[in-house]
């Protein structure tokens, strides 16, 4: 089917720009099941921004058991966040992002280190994550900022504390700072307070340090610049408390300077990190673990996430409401369900996928390893959704099916094999097998 993929005025709130040439009709976005159920643009967003949070969830707490400091933890995750954000926001501009950025936020060219620059990229960066609110005041030198839902707020203070510290580097980059070549000494001049984690008005504050002072509440850590700021904030409850992201339901996006982007490029964005949380977690184990404790931490992980899928449709009320929302006929009790399921997952992150199989007695499904992996950066996604799957497919079905790795994959792609088998670790007596 021939299809241009121009912008275009949306008619819907999950127009995605594209549109059939033989037909002249606009495409849409959404997820459907084998069974032809299908789920709407909203609700595929949901469940896109809930599968990141349970991923980081599950990531997070291994990272807790690999290394029992939170100090430790949350130090580790902020400094790599930052490292890779000084390299993006360089005043090289290696990856374009620069250029990129100013031109899609019309920033005027006299923005050029102004934390009104920042404002925008936080806006839309909330937004674009499930996390609606309003900029209430924004300049060269503060930021104010209500949040007011937050899809990943099951992960825990961990999560906000890691937003805190190296999701602070996004602001120093995008407000001009990464292009002065000031280093850290010039990053230092930025102070940040939050309340979050459950509070229904998360409160956050960006504060130029050479204009308000040093952060009173900061011990030394870029992630505990919690507690008030040296400006005073709004007062909660004197506005609007919004339950659900706007361009949700107006189909399209307006940043505090007038960019616009529709309901489906917002998705887009969405898809870009929708594992990202669970990405820092990742790279800390990486970074924590020593090379004699790689398959300890492995291992850590891979229970972690056993434990995960085990207990997801572990009652049969959440397996019966499962089976209901993917459509799953009366008769139907084999690996078909887990491979639908599974096949949902990829349809809400846009990953390419594809069943090879998909029979009573065996399904396959083929998925691009490149975008499951967060653009191929984390290889080790592999395993840890293998045993997410392998331990659904034990409450979402049976204890007689598991999932396997296809061996016979093509490259670049990784194949989910659904099958019955034994599984688990037994040990042998000497002399006796289970085959005699």
């Amino acid at each position: 089917m021939a299809m241009k993929t121009d912008k275009l005025i949306p008619h819907t709130i999950s127009d995605m720009g594209a549109i059939d040439e033989d037909s002249g009709l606009r495409q849409f976005r959404g997820m459907i099941t084998p069974w032809e159920s299908i789920k709407s643009f909203r609700e595929t967003v949901h469940f896109l921004w809930r599968h990141s949070a349970i991923m980081g969830v599950a990531y997070m707490d291994a990272l807790k058991i690999v290394e029992s400091d939170y100090e430790k933890r949350q130090t580790t995750m902020s400094n790599n966040w930052a490292q890779a954000m000084r390299y993006m926001w360089s005043k090289e501009d290696p990856m374009g992002v620069v250029k990129g950025f100013e031109d899609r936020q019309d920033i005027p060219p006299f923005m050029k280190e102004s934390l009104y620059r920042s404002a925008c990229y936080c806006d839309i960066g909330d937004e674009f994550t499930g996390m609606p609110g309003y900029i209430w005041y924004a300049s060269n030198d503060r930021i104010e900022k209500e949040v007011h839902q937050c899809p990943i707020d099951i992960i825990g203070p961990d999560a906000c504390d890691l937003s805190n510290g190296g999701g602070q580097y996004f602001c120093y980059g995008c407000s001009g700072v990464g292009q002065s070549g000031n280093g850290d000494e010039g990053m230092s001049c930025y102070l940040t307070q939050r309340k979050g984690c459950g509070d229904p008005y998360c409160h956050v504050l960006h504060e130029r340090a050479s204009k308000y002072g040093p952060n009173k509440n900061a011990d030394g850590h870029d992630w505990e610049m919690w507690g008030p700021g040296g400006s005073m904030p709004r007062e909660k409850d004197q506005h609007p408390h919004k339950e659900e992201c706007e361009w949700m339901h107006t189909g399209e996006f307006v940043s505090a300077l007038g960019a616009r982007w529709t309901a489906g490029e917002m998705y887009k964005q969405a898809c870009q990190a929708p594992l990202s949380y669970a990405a820092h977690a990742a790279g800390a184990i990486r970074t924590l673990t020593k090379q004699e404790d790689v398959e300890k931490s492995k291992n850590i992980v891979n229970v972690m996430f056993e434990t995960a899928g085990k207990c997801q449709f572990a009652e049969y009320n959440t397996r019966k409401a499962a089976r209901e929302w993917l459509g799953v006929p009366a008769e139907v009790n084999d690996g078909r369900v887990l491979g639908a399921y599974i096949s949902m997952i990829q349809q809400a992150k846009s990953v390419p996928w594809m069943f090879i199989e998909f029979s009573e007695e065996r399904t396959v499904i083929e998925v691009d390893a490149f975008l499951q992996n967060y653009y191929g950066q984390y290889p080790e996604f592999t395993d840890a959704y293998l045993a997410y799957f392998n331990a659904i497919a034990k409450t979402l079905v049976d204890a007689q099916w598991i999932v396997k790795l296809g061996e016979d994959a093509p490259e670049g792609k990784i194949r989910y094999v659904i099958e019955k088998g034994l599984y688990g670790f037994r040990r042998q007596k000497p002399g006796y097998t289970y085959g005699d």
